[in-house]
């Protein structure tokens, strides 16, 4: 008898072994080589079992019967092996291998293959186990230097050493900050164009604000009377002209950005409960500082807050020094106005936000209750000197042509103090006094 079957398509005639599943196999068809119809369907029942491999096929445990169709996994499954068979192998050998599997393996090979299986997960648990073990009981040591791979330190040879003395050292420390890895990308030339543009608009901006502000403030703040130095408050006391205008003005615009934003935050938190107060108007009984602004009131905590938006240098200063005696005075004075007002302060706080940093990590806070003698003494030193230049000016007449001058003497009168960082009148190259503090006698 015959292994093989034909395949009834006319135009195909293609000889194939039976399979156990009951259909013909994939293939294709000699003559146009593209896939025959009658692959995947089923085998006729007079063409089915022509022999005796096939016939046992068709009885095995996973041929098909009328009443269990065959699953779609297991025609894949067989397709796949079967074709493999046929193509490493002849047909009579595919057969061969069919009929003589163990009637219990659905599978040729399942049962190899789950032994090697087992050797695998085996020896891949003993090769995790011996890492995790090594990793738990080994210490960890730093690796040699031979055995880490250095960047060379200059991309051409070093000169000689005898050469580099002579040229001075080779490294230096860089001021501040990290360098960059790549170096930066020079600007394009409308980079550079719009660049200026946008400082003297900036510049332009913040002069117009600073002559407002100086026109529309005709009396000292709180913020000036705790300065250490005479001077600087017999200057402000005679409304001189400031001359140092403390850098390009993008630290107190940023300063002056972030108190609006508190302001909202904590108008925000008070959500109409009356805890907080909030840039809040303040009186005091003097004619040289009749009025302020205190920053914010809690009055959960009984508690004077003035915000100072601070670099890191300020900041570490105020956390191993404590405040400034300007700060110090600046808070007691404001915590005095808000009694005056009514309110309950029992303690002032400076916060120091930080103004170059990309979170709050290194916000720092200084308080201490408050002490009404501070404020008696800042108001008693400011009416002192306050009479005496108005005394000494009076004395000299109102010649307006001289006042510039007549001021600038009246104020070298009075010793200076270890103040200058930050004073508006302080210029260290000044021929004389009429152009500025030089911060000397």
């Amino acid at each position: 008898m015959s292994d093989r079957i034909t395949c009834p398509s006319k135009e195909c005639g293609k000889s194939l072994a039976p399979t156990g599943s009951g259909k013909y196999r994939q293939h294709l068809m000699p003559a146009s080589r593209t896939p025959c119809d009658f692959g995947g369907t089923v085998i006729p029942q007079e063409e089915e079992c022509l022999s005796e491999s096939s016939s046992t096929l068709a009885t095995s445990p996973i041929a098909p019967s009328a009443e269990s169709p065959p699953d779609d996994a297991k025609e894949r499954a067989e397709h796949a092996i079967s074709s493999t068979a046929s193509s490493s192998s002849p047909p009579e050998a595919a057969d061969a291998a069919s009929t003589t599997a163990p009637a219990d393996s659905a599978l040729p090979g399942v049962e190899e293959y789950a032994e090697r299986l087992d050797e695998l997960v085996t020896e891949a648990g003993e090769r995790e186990r011996q890492r995790v073990e090594a990793r738990l009981v080994t210490p960890f040591s730093q690796p040699r230097a031979e055995e880490v791979e250095q960047p060379p330190l200059f991309s051409q040879p070093a000169p000689p050493l005898d050469d580099a003395i002579e040229q001075g050292p080779l490294f230096s420390q860089p001021a501040s900050g990290r360098l960059s890895e790549q170096p930066a990308a020079p600007m394009s030339d409308l980079g550079r164009d719009l660049t200026a543009r946008l400082k003297e608009m900036f510049y332009a901006f913040d002069n117009r604000r600073s002559e407002d502000n100086r026109s529309a403030q005709t009396t000292m703040g709180p913020s000036e009377m705790g300065t250490p130095c005479d001077r600087r408050l017999a200057l402000s006391l005679m409304r001189m002209p400031p001359v140092n205008p403390g850098g390009d003005g993008w630290a107190a615009f940023v300063g002056t950005c972030i108190h609006a934003g508190l302001e909202q935050m904590f108008m925000w938190a008070n959500h109409g409960t009356g805890r907080f107060a909030t840039e809040t108007r303040l009186e005091f009984d003097s004619k040289y500082v009749p009025k302020g602004t205190a920053d914010l009131i809690d009055r959960t905590l009984f508690m004077l807050d003035d915000h100072k938006c601070q670099g890191r240098w300020s900041r570490n200063k105020l956390k191993s020094r404590g405040p400034s005696q300007t700060y110090r005075v600046q808070a007691h004075v404001y915590a005095y106005g808000a009694r005056q007002r009514g309110e309950k302060i029992e303690h002032v706080a400076i916060i120091s936000w930080p103004r170059d940093e990309s979170t709050l990590d290194d916000l720092y806070v200084w308080t201490e209750p408050y002490n009404p003698a501070i404020v008696q003494q800042a108001f008693e030193r400011v009416e002192r000197i306050g009479e005496e230049v108005e005394q000494k000016l009076a004395e000299t007449g109102s010649d307006e042509r001289q006042l510039l001058q007549i001021k600038a003497r009246i104020g070298a009168d009075y010793e200076v103090a270890d103040d200058c960082r930050f004073c508006k009148f302080y210029l260290p190259n000044a021929r004389n006094i009429t152009q500025g503090c030089d911060g000397r006698r």
